[in-house]
Formats: structure tokens, C-alpha cells, sequence
């Protein structure tokens, strides 16, 4: 069988956590978005809400987490 050629990555993410405990109030993970170089956006999870923002967004997308969990259950549906 012919060897599959590598492509190079195409996406990669940074990581930066605050707190080591998330319980806390005020700590987040901070997730930095690539694609290639060039930034896409930033995740914030935070204990009460899911947080992104787009490159060079001045406002971002602030979600709970009962809300995340029913997009996610939409946009992952099969069928």
C-alpha cells in the first residue's frame, strides 16, 4: 500500500491557564485559535460561561453553560 503523503498542520492551539483551580472565582483556561499563523480566535472557559472571541472582535460571543450544551447538541446531530 502506498504511503500516505504528511500534510503539514494546518491548525494548532495555545493554552494559558490562570488558576490551577478552576472552581475559583475570576480563573479561566484560555484557548488561543490558529490556523496556519494567522489567529482565528480565542476560548475562554470559564465556570459559568463559554466565551469567544473572533479576530479582532471588539465584542464577543458569551455563551452558559446550558445554552453551549444545546448549540453543540444542534450543530452535532447526524441527522
Amino acid at each position: 500500500m502506498p504511503k500516505k503523503k504528511s500534510r503539514p498542520d494546518v491548525h494548532h492551539v495555545t493554552a494559558h491557564l490562570d488558576v490551577l483551580e478552576l472552581a475559583r472565582a475570576g480563573s479561566a483556561l484560555k484557548l488561543k485559535v490558529y490556523r496556519r499563523d494567522k489567529k482565528l480566535g480565542e476560548i475562554i472557559v470559564s465556570r459559568g460561561s463559554f466565551t469567544w472571541y473572533g479576530h479582532k472582535w471588539k465584542r464577543p460571543v458569551e455563551w452558559n453553560w446550558h445554552t453551549f450544551a444545546k448549540l453543540m447538541d444542534r450543530e452535532a446531530d447526524p441527522g
